[in-house]
């Protein structure tokens, strides 16, 4: 379900496990370094994955059972470019497209690895 807040402002809710809709939760909203890290697991598992924002929250995020905002993610979609973990390209359709940068997967590794005992 998608629920605007504002003029701008997405959340993403889902059904939790309870079958309720769950939209603020603090157990389910993740911060903007815990979204990096769901990407960055995402990718780890998929290297070859590449996607669109929408399908990064589509099919990467939300099937993780996790409440968000669009500028969160995108905000962290920003921040993973910025460390170079991930490359933004344009397809030949003119689609803005996100995947890991090949020569940092090494890192992306060690990321994950240091915040797994988190």
């Amino acid at each position: 379900m998608l629920i605007t807040i504002g003029a701008n402002i997405d959340l993403m809710t889902f059904p939790n496990s309870k079958g309720a809709n769950s939209l603020s939760s603090e157990q389910n909203r993740y911060n903007q370094s815990e979204l990096e890290l769901e990407i960055l697991r995402y990718l780890a598992e998929h290297p070859d994955a590449q996607d669109t924002f929408k399908g990064i929250i589509d099919w990467w995020l939300l099937k993780k059972g996790i409440s968000f905002s669009r500028n969160e993610v995108r905000d962290a979609l920003n921040s993973l470019i910025d460390e170079g973990l991930l490359l933004k390209f344009q397809t030949h359709d003119s689609h803005t497209h996100y995947k890991i940068n090949s020569d940092k997967y090494l890192e992306v590794r060690k990321r994950i690895l240091n915040n797994s005992s988190n």
